[in-house]
């Protein structure tokens, strides 16, 4: 999609598309209203809405008695004898709570495959009755307090001695563990806001909680079966292991024991099925064992794999860059900032974003990149008051890179590819001092700013005009300079904005260059200055230096005994080389930079005269444009003056005067 395309998009509006991106990132961070305050919602009674917040403290709750009901509830009733008074109230407090998340789910606005939010009371009730309102129902039953109230049942509990036909009644409360998976995406979301991992990790936690469930559940039944035929007969597994006078959580374990190395298909032997049911339960458990150890062995390699992934990349590299070190004989320090580099890169690999921008519409892919880089590129000088679209066309092309202490970023006269943004650290600006021996510091930038745009822009043969060194540990953001020449040909202002900051920058970078030299040679009592036919100076050396070398030399009174040059002590010695430089035309280029800017080639022309072509381009359509539409008018006078002489109307059209002919260089606010 293009610039054109993306400030254009409907879907951002004019309200966004008048807003800078630091304060579209603002309101994009501020909370929407919910959707029962929307005007077209405010008139709806009765109906919850998926975001309000009682909601989601409501699903909480209902979680919470899921697990209990899950873990708790199995155990209970099938390993304590009888349910004393505090279990009962406790269990008619749950299921009035279930009792009342049914009755809650008849008004529970949902929203269809269309996305569509479907607020019809009727439609509500009949997608819930067609999916969970019977099992809701059927877990909702007070067992407890009915079989409490009713005197033949308690006659047959004495009888019975062991309440078998009660304890199997309440197993169908279990029917609620079901639920468990209807509240899996609240319980994933739970997971991932308590624990803060990413959803392959969210995956296992839940295989995890799944299988441990189950074989709670599946130990929970075995020890039903077995306590079921307790008094009637000696043939089950309880009896024939001598397991009958353990207490309840020795038996547990065991039928955990037993669930477990079933379920794994090892089945040791110690504990097996004595009758029919214990048999049929038995092969049960083996068929879901089969099923549940293919499934989640699977499902953890697929997931084990793809958590590693990117790190068996990394490792894959490591291993290359081993290989070349034995090969070359790196030094361990080398090695070291070569696999420190690797894995930051490793760490910062935006690949994956790339791949899921592609697949999301223009206007959700501005927003979400500017939230993205929001931190990243907040109170960054370079961005300050651009509109969003501009922000999330460069913010993808930065690429993270990290410096040592001491490092350089580049050195003076190396290739200028890229520039950058500071995000962490220090760097300082260097410039060789004039007898060659040290780098002079001119210029020191800090977080959030930025450097090396004016070396692309200005620098003739695309050369560094100084070194950068790093004051302590840096992050960066990389800008490749031919995204940077592909920015400035796609967005018009911002370009223009960009490289007049550029040219007002490099110039003071120059002065302070100057200033720090100047100063350097004062330090360093520098007094004499050697002289050098104007024909051979370097290109790199400035007017500014020889000038305030010179008149460092003119204020010097007495000159070194052992010096081997003669001093300079008149006016006409001290101006006599700026004369010789204005004779020749090739330092009168170097003491004049605006002579400079015009005849030497830079990106900084180039990108201008592109600019002035395509406005010239577009002054020759607008005139053809002008002098159509005037033979238009004269046709349509021409037609209108038949029209009187053929009625005999007394008219006399007035003269239009046109002028088409315009000034494009004025026409330009450069």
């Amino acid at each position: 999609m293009s610039i054109d395309e993306i400030s254009k998009d409907p879907y951002l509006g004019d309200e966004e598309k008048s807003l800078n991106w630091e304060n579209l990132a603002e309101k994009l961070q501020k909370e929407h209203p919910r959707t029962r305050f929307l005007p077209e919602y405010k008139s709806i009674n009765f109906i919850i809405f998926p975001d309000d917040a009682f909601l989601d403290y409501w699903n909480m709750l209902i979680i919470f008695l899921l697990l209990y009901t899950a873990t708790v509830i199995p155990y209970r009733m099938i390993l304590t004898g009888s349910d004393d008074t505090s279990f009962i109230i406790w269990d008619t407090i749950v299921d009035s709570l279930y009792f009342i998340d049914t009755l809650l789910n008849c008004i529970i606005a949902y929203y269809n495959e269309d996305g569509i939010l479907i607020t019809n009371k009727k439609l509500i009730l009949k997608r819930y009755m067609l999916s969970w309102m019977i099992i809701d129902l059927s877990s909702c039953i007070p067992i407890q307090i009915i079989f409490q109230t009713d005197k033949n049942y308690s006659k047959f509990i004495r009888i019975g001695r062991i309440p078998r036909l009660y304890r199997l009644i309440k197993m169908a409360k279990l029917i609620r563990i079901m639920k468990v998976f209807k509240t899996r995406s609240e319980m994933l979301k739970y997971i991932s806001d308590i624990c803060r991992v990413d959803s392959g990790v969210e995956r296992l936690i839940w295989f995890l909680m799944t299988f441990l469930l189950m074989i709670h559940i599946l130990a929970c039944l075995w020890i039903f079966i077995g306590m079921y035929y307790l008094l009637d007969s000696t043939n089950n597994w309880i009896t024939q292991n001598r397991l009958e006078d353990n207490g309840p959580f020795e038996l547990y374990v065991t039928g955990l024991y037993w669930c477990v190395t079933t379920l794994a298909t090892v089945g040791y032997g110690d504990i097996h099925p004595y009758n029919t049911t214990e048999r049929l339960f038995t092969s049960g458990v083996m068929v879901i064992g089969i099923f549940i150890y293919s499934y989640i062995i699977g499902s953890l390699t697929n997931l084990l794999s793809n958590l590693d992934t990117r790190k068996a990349k990394l490792t894959k590299k490591l291993e290359i860059l081993d290989n070349l070190t034995q090969e070359y004989g790196f030094n361990q320090a080398f090695y070291r900032k070569l696999t420190v580099a690797l894995e930051y890169q490793h760490l910062n690999n935006k690949q994956e974003l790339s791949d899921l921008l592609e697949d999301i519409p223009a206007h959700l892919r501005t927003q979400l990149l500017v939230l993205i880089y929001q931190k990243i590129l907040e109170s960054n000088a370079f961005f300050e008051n651009k509109p969003s679209f501009f922000v999330t066309y460069v913010a993808p092309l930065l690429k993270p890179v990290r410096y040592d202490t001491e490092d350089f970023v580049y050195r003076q006269n190396d290739y200028a590819k890229e520039m950058y943004f500071i995000v962490k650290g220090e760097v300082v600006m260097l410039t060789p001092s004039p007898d060659g021996n040290t780098d002079i510091a001119f210029n020191i930038l800090s977080r959030s700013y930025y450097f090396g745009e004016t070396d692309i822009l200005f620098s003739e043969g695309k050369q560094r005009m100084c070194s950068v060194k790093c004051l302590g540990k840096c992050e960066l953001l990389l800008f490749d300079h031919v995204d940077f020449e592909n920015m400035l040909k796609k967005f018009e202002e911002e370009s223009l904005e960009i490289m007049t900051l550029a040219h007002q920058r490099n110039q003071r970078l120059e002065m302070k260059k100057e200033d720090s030299i100047k100063h350097y040679l004062e330090k360093n009592e520098m007094r004499k200055l050697r002289s050098f036919p104007a024909l051979n100076i370097p290109r790199h050396v400035k007017l500014a230096d020889i000038l305030s070398q010179s008149r460092a030399n003119s204020n010097i009174g007495d000159q070194p005994k052992n010096s081997d040059e003669p001093p300079l002590s008149t006016r006409d010695d001290v101006i006599g080389i700026p004369k010789m430089l204005s004779v020749n035309p090739e330092c009168t280029a170097i003491a004049n930079d605006e002579d400079d800017m015009v005849t030497t080639k830079t990106l900084y022309n180039s990108v201008i005269e592109d600019k002035l072509v395509k406005e010239e381009d577009n002054l020759k359509i607008a005139k053809k444009k002008l002098s159509a539409i005037e033979n238009t008018i004269q046709e349509c006078l021409l037609v209108l003056k038949n029209i009187t002489e053929f009625f005999d109307i007394d008219y006399e059209p007035g003269l239009l005067h046109f002028s088409t002919t315009f000034n494009y260089r004025d026409s330009l606010n450069i």
